[in-house]
């Protein structure tokens, strides 16, 4: 079972994990990306800055860099994938979004992405999304409440590369935390070639939980 949390720790407030609980709960309660609209090269990421600063690590990590992210909104986050890209060298980044402001052509047409519009809990989507690449080095799940994450998680993991990394966001500070941290330990124990990220250890105020996957030879 995931064990970095603060009951685990004997809910010591001093703890890492008791000041990461506590940011969580006031980051929620403040919904703090979006009313301070943090941008990225002038374009509005909602995700928060300790946030990006794990995604750069992970992408520097990684041999290859096929990005997906389910939920783009605006698109600043692809806008902040790209960017480091375009440092580490070549890449791919692609969203899937439905929301009708993910139609908004002027506001994305710049975006070095390619993007789907469609609904990302759609098997046809991920099809869709196979065409384009077969498989990811890194994939976001940020499509909003915490179940429809979950739910999201055992359509697309599926499409995680060996040694790739999977990040369901907006895991922590909800009422019902726990729930969905069962959810993730059986998503474990059925998919076993799956693991917690441990470079994401070192990064308490992640709002969400990272997995690897695993060389393939290592399920038998």
């Amino acid at each position: 079972p995931y064990l970095d949390t603060f009951d685990r720790h004997k809910g010591v407030k001093e703890s890492e994990a008791g000041l990461a609980d506590a940011y969580h709960k006031w980051y929620w309660m403040h919904e703090v990306e979006t009313e301070r609209e943090y941008r990225w090269l002038g374009r509005v990421v909602v995700k928060m800055p300790s946030d990006l600063f794990f995604y750069q690590e992970v992408l520097f990590e990684l041999s290859r860099r096929h990005i997906l992210e389910l939920g783009y909104g605006q698109g600043g986050a692809l806008c902040f994938f790209s960017s480091i890209l375009t440092i580490l060298g070549k890449g791919l980044v692609v969203g899937v979004d439905k929301n009708d402001y993910a139609l908004n052509i002027k506001m994305l047409s710049d975006l070095p992405a390619t993007l789907i519009h469609a609904d990302a809990l759609c098997s046809e989507t991920v099809y869709e999304a196979r065409i384009i690449s077969p498989n990811y080095d890194l994939i976001v799940i940020d499509l909003g409440p915490p179940h429809i994450n979950y739910e999201a998680l055992t359509l697309w993991a599926p499409l995680l590369a060996p040694q790739g990394v999977l990040v369901i966001e907006d895991t922590w500070g909800t009422t019902d935390e726990s729930i969905h941290l069962r959810a993730i330990d059986s998503f474990l124990l059925k998919n076993p070639h799956f693991a917690f990220y441990e470079l994401a250890r070192r990064h308490p105020f992640l709002k969400g939980i990272a997995l690897i996957k695993l060389e393939e030879n290592l399920d038998g």
